[in-house]
């Protein structure tokens, strides 16, 4: 796997493993839910699967943890980031 996630002082850090030395990029600071979206899509879920799995634990409307999802991605794409 490219990207390994480490949590340190309660922060969540997405790191690229594999970028050279040349080329660094910064890791990426994800919050609890980024966490939780990145380990679901990370493992092969669906936008939709991991949104069922995260409506139940944040007890929250599907159409906002599908909203979050998309933000997310999107996210991830600004920072060169592909899952």
């Amino acid at each position: 796997m490219r990207y390994h996630i480490r949590k340190v002082a309660g922060i969540y850090w997405l790191t690229d493993i594999e970028q050279a030395v040349w080329d660094y990029k910064r890791p990426l600071k994800l919050n609890e839910i980024g966490y939780e979206i990145w380990k679901r899509l990370s493992n092969g879920l669906s936008e939709e699967e991991a949104a069922l799995e995260l409506t139940e634990i944040y007890e929250t409307d599907k159409t906002q943890i599908l909203n979050d999802i998309k933000d997310f991605k999107k996210e991830l794409r600004k920072n060169g980031i592909e899952l």
